[in-house]
């Protein structure tokens, strides 16, 4: 909770006041790929722990599997 407050708060930061440009459109791109990464594990809840599990055994590492299904 205290991390999504820091970021909501470095985001207001780098908006407010804003920045000359091309600088200030970085900002809303950034805020732009945190809603989209925020909508892919709303919407799609299985994908990160796929993707984290292909990239585990891709490295060698020991893949738990859990009873959650």
């Amino acid at each position: 909770m205290i991390a999504l407050v820091v970021l909501g708060y470095v985001i207001y930061r780098n908006v407010y006041p804003a920045p000359a440009f091309p600088f200030n459109i970085f900002p809303y791109i950034a805020a732009a790929w945190l809603v989209v990464g925020l909508g892919t594990v709303l919407l799609v809840p299985g994908l990160a722990r796929s993707i984290g599990t292909s990239l585990a055994e891709r490295q060698g590492l020991a893949v738990e599997e859990s009873s959650e299904s």
